[in-house]
């Protein structure tokens, strides 16, 4: 959380918002993801193929021709946070 001005603001926003009595913790657990539902060019999407290794019971994604999902493979860091600080 002290590597940089902009991740002590994220860890300050997030520690007050899971902190307010009552409330479900887990109900903004993914920041970059609300942001990019919010404005999709902050993301990098790829059209991948989801799968699970019946191995090891892990999930992956591989780029495929016959995609079933788009994920983010990377972000506009500048975009993302002035998308989720843009009404502090």
């Amino acid at each position: 959380k002290d590597k940089s001005q902009s991740l002590q603001e994220i860890y300050h926003a997030m520690s007050i918002y899971l902190n307010r009595p009552g409330k479900n913790k887990k109900a903004f657990h993914d920041p970059l993801t609300a942001c990019c539902a919010i404005a999709l060019s902050i993301g990098q999407w790829k059209d991948v193929q989801l799968y699970m290794d019946e191995k090891t019971k892990e999930w992956g994604s591989i780029i495929s021709e016959n995609p079933n999902i788009k994920i983010i493979v990377d972000y506009d860091h500048e975009k993302f946070f002035s998308t989720l600080f843009a009404y502090v």
